[in-house]
């Protein structure tokens, strides 16, 4: 569901790349909201990527 409509809405813009472009300069130079959305992201991933592989048996030590 998050991903369709994450597809759908960067479907609509016209240059989707320099958004992109702008929240990585954003986050490199240590911009607050962009620094914590991007780790709030970041954790909803890896969050998904241990439930995917704890369903195989895998698992690991850190990360």
């Amino acid at each position: 569901q998050l991903f369709n409509k994450l597809a759908e809405k960067i479907s609509k813009d016209e240059n989707p790349e320099s958004k992109v472009a702008r929240l990585i300069r954003e986050y490199e130079v240590g911009e607050e909201n962009t620094k914590s959305l991007i780790r709030e992201i970041s954790e909803v991933c890896l969050a998904g990527f241990k439930e995917t592989l704890g369903r195989a048996g895998i698992s690991f030590d850190s990360w």
